[in-house]
């Protein structure tokens, strides 16, 4: 059996709505519920955002905290909304933030070094069966960009928002998109062993 992984993004929170950066912190708010996962997995990882615990608990798992699926660190612009990151910083610094991947001058971490944190959890995914990982949006970005052999510039081409799912296989060689999902359809889906359902969601 080879190795599978379901990254399942946050639920919605505060910030979701207020369209804001959030914080560590920040506790799920209104919007779908989280339903019970019915799938047969193996490990179960979240990361370590209050988001992510609250996630893995309304899924009925229990999730080991690991910061390599954290959301993207923003430095000082956490818990900011966008015109806020204008008025303190200026336009052009959200204008970079968006369209270079290097950027870092917010104080933490650029998509290119995301990209480069991600990819090394999901080499350190080696065990068979399918290992559940509770994370962000940006985190399934990064995903399914790097799954893809693509340059981190293509991050923000890749939607995804809470709830939503990647699901990944590897047999021998190297990790394959099987499907990205939105929530309800990954709760109960086939298994990701099984590809006659095709790569669609």
């Amino acid at each position: 059996m080879g190795s599978r992984l379901l990254a399942v993004a946050h639920a919605p929170t505060a910030a979701t709505y207020a369209d804001r950066f959030p914080l560590p912190d920040d506790s799920l708010a209104g919007g779908p519920s989280v339903p019970t996962l019915r799938r047969r997995i193996k490990t179960a990882e979240r990361g370590t955002e209050n988001r992510c615990a609250a996630t893995a608990l309304a899924l009925g798992v229990t999730a080991s905290p690991t910061s390599a699926w954290d959301d993207l660190e923003v430095g000082h612009w956490s818990g900011l909304r966008l015109d806020e990151v204008v008025e303190r910083h200026g336009q052009d610094a959200l204008m970079q933030w968006l369209h270079d991947p290097a950027y870092d001058g917010h104080g933490g971490e650029s998509i290119e070094a995301l990209h480069a944190r991600v990819g090394s959890a999901l080499a350190a995914v080696d065990r068979p069966g399918i290992t559940l990982a509770v994370t962000s949006p940006a985190v399934l970005r990064a995903l399914v960009v790097l799954t893809l052999g693509a340059p981190p510039a293509a991050h923000r081409q890749v939607s995804a928002g809470p709830l939503d799912a990647v699901e990944l296989s590897r047999d021998r060689g190297p990790w394959n998109l099987v499907r990205l999902r939105p929530c309800p359809q990954w709760v109960d889906g086939h298994d990701v062993t099984d590809d006659r359902y095709g790569g669609s969601a």
